[in-house]
């Protein structure tokens, strides 16, 4: 599984000590920040930091084959076949 992360204007990461990278200025009115979590995924988090950040943020997910996102919680599953069930997004 992968998750791209939108474009960033061609700024430089800095990651943390605690191991989260943040892409100041990563467009226009926004931070971005990666983090891994414990259970092995990861977290993007957005920082609209005024009036001329985009109001929509897309990231692309790349999926395994056969494999597909069911709506769940307020978010998305990712299910294999015979619905095994691979991690939550939401």
């Amino acid at each position: 599984m992968t998750l791209a992360l939108p474009a960033t204007n061609g700024a430089a990461g800095v990651t943390t000590a605690e191991g989260t990278t943040v892409y100041p200025g990563a467009a226009r009115g926004t931070d971005l920040a990666v983090q891994a979590t414990a259970d092995g995924g990861a977290r993007a988090l957005v920082t609209l930091k005024d009036s001329s950040a985009s109001t929509e943020q897309r990231f692309d997910l790349g999926l395994p084959d056969n494999t597909r996102l069911v709506p769940a919680d307020g978010g998305y599953d990712i299910v294999q076949a015979l619905s095994r069930w691979l991690a939550g997004a939401g």
